[in-house]
């Protein structure tokens, strides 16, 4: 894997979970992971005998904070240096289990139709709705110190949890999507009106605190916004059977991507391009066990 993205890690995680379709609880967590191909940092030292300019980390999928919040098992990313390292020791490490992703080799192998290499694991391999429960408590443990969570859901039986959504606005943002400005006014109306009948509503713009994003989205069960990179934080939003991510799209753009995320972990998607609801049909068989 020589390039990472959005879904890089999660696509990782579903893959592991793999291992165990029941109970991905009982699944002991990863200890190691190996970016062999991506080196630590995405851009060169400016000048090389310069140690005290700030450099910028490989991204993998998700922030550094939620990295360390959700994955505690895994004590950092190892990436090409890392590798190099123990190739160098010249002497054998013993591993007790290795799960090797290639999306190279699953390009030349074929790919359906329009699907990108990191959905295989969502597509192909069977896994419980569960399978993200270990990261999203680890975050919610992490943020509140008990997981916010707990009993909201077990399987699809319905829960009595009050209703919050977040609202990920984009207005203020110098590059990505984001809704006309008359658009994005009604919606903050909306979510006033809802606001005032007890739903707690979050809006966070592109400055909140990793903190406050992630204490809202881990309380919400609804999380709206323009479609985009940005939604990868929705994953741990509070899992209950109403639980739902709703994404907008212009009208000339449209993709499944959240969608295969999200909803191979039982959490509703809605669509919407431009003005409209966009229907999507059940999917095929995705290999999920429920």
């Amino acid at each position: 894997m020589a390039t990472t993205d959005s879904h890089t890690l999660l696509s990782l995680a579903r893959l592991y979970s793999s291992l165990n379709i029941s109970s991905p609880q009982s699944l002991s967590p990863p200890h190691r992971i190996f970016f062999p191909s991506i080196p630590t940092f995405a851009d060169p030292r400016p000048d090389p005998d310069d140690e005290s300019i700030l450099r910028h980390r490989s991204y993998i999928g998700v922030l550094p904070e939620t990295f360390k919040a959700a994955y505690p098992s895994l004590a950092g990313a190892q990436f090409s240096e890392d590798f190099a390292d123990f190739a160098g020791i010249s002497l054998p490490v013993l591993l007790d289990r290795v799960v090797v992703a290639d999306r190279g080799a699953a390009r030349h192998a074929g790919l359906p139709h329009g699907e990108p290499a990191w959905a295989m694991p969502f597509t192909s391999l069977r896994a419980s709705e569960d399978w993200f429960e270990p990261m999203r408590k680890a975050l919610s443990e992490c943020l509140f110190g008990v997981d916010e969570s707990a009993g909201a859901v077990s399987g699809n039986a319905p829960a009595m949890v009050t209703p919050a959504i977040t609202y990920l606005a984009r207005q203020d943002g110098a590059e990505g999507e984001r809704l006309r400005g008359g658009d994005h006014l009604a919606l903050l109306e909306a979510l006033e009106s809802l606001a005032r009948t007890g739903v707690r509503v979050y809006v966070l713009d592109e400055y909140a605190t990793w903190t406050e994003r992630m204490r809202a989205l881990a309380q919400s069960t609804i999380v709206l916004s323009v479609f985009g990179d940005h939604l990868s934080d929705a994953v741990f939003m509070r899992r209950t059977a109403r639980s739902t991510l709703m994404e907008i799209f212009p009208p000339d753009e449209f993709n499944r991507n959240w969608a295969t995320v999200v909803r191979s972990m039982g959490i509703r998607y809605v669509a919407w391009q431009g003005n409209q609801y966009v229907p999507l049909l059940p999917p095929p068989d995705d290999g999920v066990l429920n």
